[in-house]
């Protein structure tokens, strides 16, 4: 059953090295939480919810969003009770 993430307290998975391929696996529990600093996530597959500097954006599989050094720190959840599969560059 998928609940609203407000409602609960999620595991929070930090990011601290992408891995050999970059490749970030977040279930429809997981929070994924990226420092501030310049990057770009891009979603292979799910649909991403990423907040950050008080705008919510949603990402489908394809679809990128760059976030600049001078951003604040941005907040990674799947969306729709799904998983999702990021690349973090």
């Amino acid at each position: 059953m998928c609940v609203d993430a407000m409602t609960l307290e999620l595991p929070v998975v930090e990011r601290v090295d992408n891995g050999a391929n970059g490749s970030v696996y977040l279930d429809q529990n997981d929070v994924l939480i990226l420092k501030s600093q310049a990057q770009t996530v891009r979603v292979l597959a799910g649909t991403l919810w990423v907040t950050v500097n008080r705008q919510d954006y949603l990402l489908q599989p394809g679809q990128s969003l760059v976030l600049p050094a001078s951003w604040d720190d941005a907040v990674l959840t799947p969306m729709l009770c799904d998983l999702a599969i990021v690349t973090i560059e």
